[in-house]
């Protein structure tokens, strides 16, 4: 189930120069490299990640999906333009939450739930650090004050389920 996850997280991801699947792969690659420098170097960190598999499985499930389906603009251009997605997700970390639920999204799908596994708490604590970390990520100070030049290039929507075109 998790490799048909991952594979299905790749498809949802749009042609972008920058917000690819190869970016999310290089963000999984550092996130597992910086947690194996961490728990090679000891203290508490090393000691959390031995107590807490979990902790290392939410890290790595939020570096692949973290800018899944992409548009290729920022939040404020998408609030500018009153976008759908701005106006769903309320103008507040508006790529973050669409990033999140199509992750959750996908997971909710049973062929591609990997975490079906698991108790019921436990997987919401690997959903929970996604949507923890979505905020923090969108703050102002972080976000670019311009628009890039160009859009994404448009994609058909996945069959999976309905999504919200940037060019509807």
């Amino acid at each position: 189930k998790l490799w048909a996850f991952v594979q299905a997280v790749a498809s949802r991801y749009r042609d972008n120069p920058f917000h690819s699947f190869r970016h999310a792969v290089d963000v999984t690659l550092g996130a597992s490299c910086l947690l194996r420098m961490l728990q090679r170097a000891g203290g508490p960190a090393a000691d959390e990640m031995k107590s807490d598999p979990l902790f290392v499985c939410a890290t790595l499930f939020a570096a692949m999906v973290h800018d899944t389906d992409h548009p290729g603009v920022m939040n404020p251009f998408l609030i500018a333009t009153r976008h759908p997605l701005a106006v769903l997700y309320n103008e507040r970390s508006v790529l973050e939450n669409h990033h999140c639920a199509t992750a959750i999204a996908l997971l909710g799908r049973p062929e591609l739930d990997f975490l079906s596994p698991l108790p019921p708490d436990k997987r919401a604590r690997v959903r929970k650090v996604r949507r923890a970390a979505a905020p923090r990520l969108a703050s102002p100070r972080l976000a670019p004050r311009l628009a890039p030049p160009r859009l994404a290039s448009p994609r058909p929507p996945h069959p999976a389920s309905p999504r919200l075109s940037l060019f509807s």
